[in-house]
């Protein structure tokens, strides 16, 4: 014999605290990979040489050569293995909380852990792709073109483009 209640009504409720966190790491996630793809947008440009004042081309050290030198266009932006971290981080922690949502304690915790790794992951891969992009000199560039430094794939994505300088 029933009451006049249906099953979705007798289904235990979220607690307005599990909500309020899952509001906050919906805002903290947001937040977060703002910052992280403004903080790892950058750009460098250098070349090894130039000319000198007689209009003939010359390598880094200043010794005349026949050909341009070669000049570096390195572009630093978010990686998207960054974002999908954290998309599956936060969803993961929703779906745990939902599944728990009976159990306060564990929804909460649960939620606050993903929040916390979400920060740490997108702050700790822009200080890691920013210290790594300063670092970056024309010393990995050799003679024939080819830039032989390591790059930060994972925390942030590296466009390299060498090409002969114009030197006009």
């Amino acid at each position: 014999m029933t009451d006049g209640t249906t099953e979705i009504e007798n289904a235990p409720r979220t607690s307005p605290l599990v909500r309020s966190r899952a509001g906050w790491l919906f805002w903290a996630t947001v937040m977060c990979t703002v910052f992280y793809a403004a903080g790892t947008t950058a750009s460098r440009s250098w070349c090894l040489g130039g000319a000198n004042a007689s209009g003939e081309y010359i390598d880094a050290a200043g010794a005349p050569t026949d050909s341009a030198p070669m000049c570096v266009n390195l572009t630093l932006g978010p990686s998207a293995q960054v974002f999908l971290t954290v998309a599956v981080i936060a969803i993961s922690a929703l779906v745990y909380a939902y599944l728990r949502r009976h159990r306060e304690r564990a929804a909460v915790n649960a939620l606050f852990g993903a929040t916390m790794a979400i920060v740490a992951i997108t702050l700790g891969s822009m200080v890691v792709a920013q210290v790594w992009f300063s670092q970056v000199s024309g010393k990995g560039l050799d003679e024939s073109g080819h830039y032989t430094g390591t790059l930060p794939s994972v925390v942030a994505d590296t466009t390299i483009e060498i090409s002969p300088a114009d030197v006009s």
